[in-house]
């Protein structure tokens, strides 16, 4: 369930941080991403209430570093594309790179790192 939850965010947010790129700018981006990781938090406590988990913080670590680390890769990769001036097309290419990468590299460090699985 917390894992359906993760990807539905972490796939909403890349037309999203496209959007808010093209029409804010680099500071709208890095707010979406702050806003994205803050709704990911809570909504990682509120699962761990409502499903009553016996370990929150080991919960919190691991939805921290599935979809903290999705979203900090696509803010980057989406950054980066900004500075490069690159289309709007790349840019998507860019954002759902990015969020490849990083669910790859968030699954790695959950089972690797905090030897979850």
């Amino acid at each position: 369930m917390i894992f359906l939850i993760l990807i539905v965010v972490m796939f909403a947010y890349a037309p999203t941080a496209v959007w808010m790129l093209d029409r804010g700018g680099l500071r709208k981006l890095w707010l979406t991403f702050g806003i994205a990781l803050l709704s990911i938090i809570l909504s990682g406590l509120v699962v761990s209430r409502v499903f009553d988990v016996p370990n929150t913080i080991r919960l919190m670590l691991c939805v921290f570093g599935l979809g903290g680390a999705t979203l900090l890769c696509t803010t980057v990769f989406l950054h980066l594309s900004h500075r490069f001036r690159w289309g709007q097309s790349a840019r998507a290419l860019a954002a759902v790179g990015g969020c490849i990468v990083g669910g790859v590299s968030g699954m790695l460090l959950v089972i690797y790192g905090l030897r979850s699985w």
